[in-house]
């Protein structure tokens, strides 16, 4: 889309995670493709004359997502008497370079006043996360694809355990303490 002719017609324009160029809700790898135009594969999809700058896209995804989903009087700027979710993140979003800004990620989310997301230095402030009930999935009842075991939660207990042990997962969690400047790097992964 057009979007900085958009807004040179005075249009107001929200944006989100769900736009079919960018295909992630990672709202950072959205902000970037506002500002620089590149797809997340670095090809220059949009011209420069057609990004915006840092300040407009946060304000497209803050201030007019709040505006268009009927919450601006509620939540999209840090104001009195709006809510007063936010988050820390592993980067200053207006002074990194141009291709970081895809790379930045919360290190830690507060909703509603209780922390929801904690990571890097902030590692351990959530409160656990409960135990998942596996009564509501059909595996408990149906069991699994060629279950060989006679409990469909068993099964799925002991694909989490997997999970959480996998080299796969502990990789991903040093790679992703890499990318977060002072992260301590996790003695193990999985989930906890």
């Amino acid at each position: 889309p057009p979007i900085k002719a958009m807004l040179d017609l005075g249009l107001r324009v929200g944006a989100g995670t769900d736009a079919p160029r960018v295909s992630t809700y990672n709202p950072w790898v959205s902000l970037s493709w506002l500002v620089t135009g590149k797809t997340v594969g670095g090809f220059q999809l949009y011209p420069p004359e057609n990004c915006v700058s840092r300040e407009v896209a946060l304000d497209m995804y803050t201030t007019a997502g709040a505006d268009f989903s009927g919450e601006g009087d509620q939540k999209g700027t840090i104001s009195v008497g709006k809510y007063g979710d936010f988050a820390v993140l592993s980067a200053d979003y207006f002074s990194v370079p141009d291709e970081e800004i895809s790379r930045i990620e919360s290190v830690l989310t507060v909703v509603g006043g209780k922390v929801v997301y904690s990571a890097a230095d902030y590692e351990g402030v959530t409160a656990p996360l409960p135990p998942i009930p596996f009564e509501w999935s059909p595996v408990a009842h149906y069991g699994g694809y060629q279950q060989r075991r006679a409990s469909g939660i068993s099964q799925a207990h002991d694909l989490l355990d997997a999970v959480a042990d996998s080299d796969e997962e502990r990789s991903w969690r040093i790679r992703r303490s890499d990318l977060v400047p002072g992260a301590a790097t996790p003695a193990r992964g999985g989930c906890e």
